[in-house]
């Protein structure tokens, strides 16, 4: 599993296009940090799942913390201080439903993201 630096912006190189996504080759590579918005009501989340989802994670995780901390959770997911581990969640997957007609299932184990804080190894759960 690679490691990433979520405070530094990806490095450039020659591949790497920098104009509009829509004049864009299709096949065109973009460094990009992914991860899933839970708790929005913007997108048609009720504002409580947040809290759920953290819950049921600190069942795989008791040592999980949410908090924001300028040092080890910048970016405000949720995450613990170790490195991730594809086996931590097996096959499991995160369902959402949207309505009637939209349904989101995560394997929450692409949802990890290894990275560094103050020298120390982190595994964040991208998910906010």
């Amino acid at each position: 599993m690679d490691t990433f630096d979520l405070m530094k912006a990806p490095e450039k190189t020659k591949d790497v296009y920098e104009g509009s996504l829509l004049e864009a080759d299709p096949t065109t590579e973009f460094p990009v940090y992914g991860h899933f918005n839970t708790g929005y009501p913007f997108i048609g989340v009720d504002e409580h799942v947040a809290s759920t989802m953290i819950s049921e994670l600190q069942h795989f995780r008791p040592d999980l913390s949410c908090d924001f901390d300028k040092e080890y959770n910048p970016m405000s997911v949720c995450y613990w201080r170790d490195s991730c581990s594809d086996e931590l969640f097996g096959d499991a997957k995160l369902t959402f439903a949207f309505g009637s007609d939209a349904t989101f299932n995560l394997p929450m184990k692409e949802l990890l993201v290894n990275y560094t804080a103050s020298g120390e190894s982190c595994c964040g759960f991208a998910m906010q």
